[in-house]
């Protein structure tokens, strides 16, 4: 007897988030470097702008512009793609008929049905001259070849981000130990498995290259009086249609009510072909990942290119940070170095030459612990 089963994924906010810090990056990288970026509401924008204003280090770095403002929206389906398999309470089963199923094993099929969502980014762009304000007008009508134009983000691919296992309760006992796992290890999937530096997760590619489209861009600058925001300003918008897993549909043998499955949505560089392909410097990539300065996560497929390890004995006092590590050998900084207590990712550093001054982190006292240190290469 075949049990079919239908379960809506929770949170399925998790993809809009990473591909707005997609967008984001392909700002920086293919208009300008901008000095500060912000992802809200204008107003909340205004509140973070005058609060970084009043940063004393701010007269060491020079001027807060220009300034990036993200203000993202989804607005609806997509139609042309909007089928009935789509929906939990139309025909959700018929997918394994439309798309090829995340995995086949021991008689159990199950797929992950993604739902073609449209959305808005309106973006302002503040800027301390009319000079800079033309540069930048012009990067960015060549960074998205003009208006109307539909293009892929260059480069980059979603990803579903899997735990090692799915978790199937015959029973409403959500929180027991009595469930029946399928282990990627033992399905389809092998062959999409990344082995994490602090983590062993199936990386899944969605082969779909998010579209996106500037469909406006114009001077918004106050000529006649302002406010305490600079007076030089651009604003635009650009549109976006992004694939967010909605469901799970599973055939199975087992008589189930609930599956417990970890899965989220992140974007990386699209080597995943350069990964799979039997060659040497395969074996030395890993997947990974790291936080930005804004803490926002980010997948990076990376090669470790040396490891630094100490061990820090506090056993007769309480560890008090900031807590300098010295004599690192390589020149660090945040685009280059993986720092971690244990297994976990620490994100509260600043670099310094070489060395590495952590402002917070996990409270020791008695004890000795081993932090580790590594330089890497991103690939983008």
């Amino acid at each position: 007897m075949t049990t079919k089963f239908t379960q809506r994924i929770p949170f399925p906010h998790q993809s809009i988030g990473p591909f707005i810090s997609c967008v984001r990056n392909y700002f920086n990288d293919y208009v300008v470097p901008f000095k500060f970026t912000v992802t809200g509401t204008y107003q909340k924008a205004i509140q973070l702008i005058e609060q970084r204003k009043q940063n004393i280090n701010l007269t060491r770095v020079g001027s807060l512009t220009p300034i990036l403002v993200f203000t993202p929206t989804l607005t609806e389906p997509v139609p042309n793609v909007d089928f009935n398999w789509k929906y939990s309470n139309l025909h959700p089963y018929q997918v394994k008929w439309n798309q090829r199923p995340l995995i086949r094993y021991d008689d159990n099929i199950l797929s992950i049905i993604t739902r073609r969502m449209s959305g808005n980014v309106d973006f302002k762009i503040f800027c301390d001259s009319p000079m800079e304000a033309h540069d930048i007008y012009l990067d960015t009508i060549d960074a998205f070849r003009g208006l109307n134009k539909i293009m892929g983000l260059p480069r980059m691919t979603q990803y579903l981000v899997i735990s090692n296992e799915i978790r199937l309760y015959e029973d409403d006992r959500k929180l027991s130990n009595n469930y029946k796992a399928i282990r990627w290890e033992d399905t389809t999937l092998d062959n999409t498995y990344f082995p994490g530096i602090n983590k062993e997760k199936f990386y899944v590619p969605i082969r779909m290259i998010p579209p996106i489209m500037m469909t406006s861009l114009s001077d918004a600058s106050v000529f006649y009086g302002g406010g305490d925001l600079p007076d030089y300003a651009l604003q635009g918008t650009i549109t976006f249609e992004l694939e967010v897993p909605v469901l799970y549909t599973l055939e199975t043998q087992a008589i189930i009510k609930h599956i417990d499955m970890d899965l989220h949505v992140s974007f990386g560089p699209n080597v995943l072909d350069f990964y799979q392909q039997e060659d040497k410097i395969t074996s030395k990539l890993s997947c990974v990942e790291v936080f930005d300065t804004e803490g926002n996560t980010e997948l990076k497929i990376i090669r470790v290119l040396d490891t630094y390890e100490v061990e820090i004995d506090v056993s007769n006092m309480l560890l008090e940070y900031p807590y300098i590590i010295p004599d690192i050998p390589w020149v660090v900084d945040k685009d280059n170095t993986l720092v971690y207590i244990g297994s976990e990712l620490q994100i509260h550093w600043e670099a310094d030459n070489n060395s590495i001054i952590m402002i917070s982190g996990p409270i020791f006292e008695n004890t000795t612990f081993d932090l580790r240190v590594l330089h890497y290469k991103s690939y983008r």
